[in-house]
């Protein structure tokens, strides 16, 4: 009876590795069928007055042994079988959520290392890599929470598996230190561009209202409209000082630079351009007053000399 005292002591632990099961479920079921036939070998060995009372009752307690033994195998089979499937839907939900983590670690770095590398950006790369760091932040969330998910299911149906559990923690220590990484820049970067926004906003503003006063130029004739238009010029080139002096402020970062949107020499020119054509609007029309004087000054002379000389002729003779 060998085979029944290499059976006695039955593993009891948690097999934590598939091919460990696999392999112990293999060995296990081929001692099952080792004890089938010893089963056999001891039903064919009741041949009537072939043994004696003690073999007979040897052979008995053999039989109960086997049996006994058999039904502990079959249920340690059962119990392999369960682990083993249990360890292998195990390793394909640690094989994604590896996956997941990696790919997910890919997008940061691509992000992230971007501004740490180049320095500053213009603004409109700079508001496309919030919008694609909002759907990695998003999927990062997703990702840990279906790694907890998977915690759970192993702490339910595998809670000896420290193994397992402490690979699921460094998982999530690695999916933690990510969104960290990501918020350390997303909130400096989102006031970035809400500052850039702000200036073009402004700068817009400033366009809009020189676009008004060049047109009302285009369209003035009497003093009083160019008057007018001078008046209204005059707030928006402090405006635009002002806004001069906002970006002298701005303190030098590595995220955002102003680029080409933000173009406030190009307001500045079109100011000049406007404050030239009203000065020579103004310098016509002082023209034209000057002439005007000076023609009503002649005419007023010569009106006096001819009223003090008298008529030019009596009686159709000149005199």
């Amino acid at each position: 009876m060998e085979i029944l005292e290499q059976q006695t002591q039955l593993p009891v632990t948690a097999i934590l590795d598939l091919d460990e099961a696999k392999s112990e479920l293999a060995q296990t079921n081929n001692n099952i069928e080792q004890l089938k036939a010893e089963l056999r070998r001891v039903e064919d060995s009741r041949q009537p007055h072939a043994l004696d009372e003690d073999s007979l009752a040897q052979l008995k307690a053999s039989e109960e042994l086997a049996k006994s033994q058999l039904e502990k195998l079959t249920s340690r089979a059962k119990e392999l079988e369960k682990q083993a499937s249990l360890i292998g839907q195990l390793e394909n939900k640690k094989n994604d959520a590896e996956n997941q983590v990696n790919q997910l670690g890919a997008e940061v770095a691509a992000i992230t290392d971007k501004y740490a590398a180049h320095g500053p950006i213009d603004l409109v790369s700079a508001q496309d890599d919030l919008r694609r760091s909002e759907g990695t932040k998003n999927r990062l969330a997703e990702a840990l929470a279906l790694l907890n998910q998977l915690k759970d299911w192993l702490s339910r149906e595998m809670p000896n598996n420290e193994p397992a559990q402490q690979q699921l923690d460094e998982q999530k220590n690695v999916l933690d230190e990510l969104n960290r990484r990501l918020d350390e820049l997303r909130q400096p970067l989102a006031d970035e561009v809400a500052r850039e926004n702000q200036l073009l906003v402004k700068q817009e503003e400033l366009a809009q209202q020189l676009a008004e006063l060049e047109n009302q130029a285009l369209r003035a004739s009497e003093p009083n409209e160019f008057e007018a238009i001078q008046a209204r010029l005059g707030p928006v080139r402090e405006g635009l000082d002002q806004l001069n002096q906002q970006v002298v402020q701005v303190p030098t970062t590595n995220l955002v630079q102003h680029g080409d949107l933000l173009n406030l020499p190009a307001v500045d020119e079109r100011i000049h351009h406007l404050e030239h054509v009203l000065a020579q609007a103004e310098d016509a029309r002082n023209a034209e007053a000057e002439r005007y004087e000076k023609n009503k000054s002649f005419f007023e002379q010569t009106f006096i000399y001819f009223t003090k000389r008298g008529p030019f002729c009596k009686n159709g003779i000149f005199l």
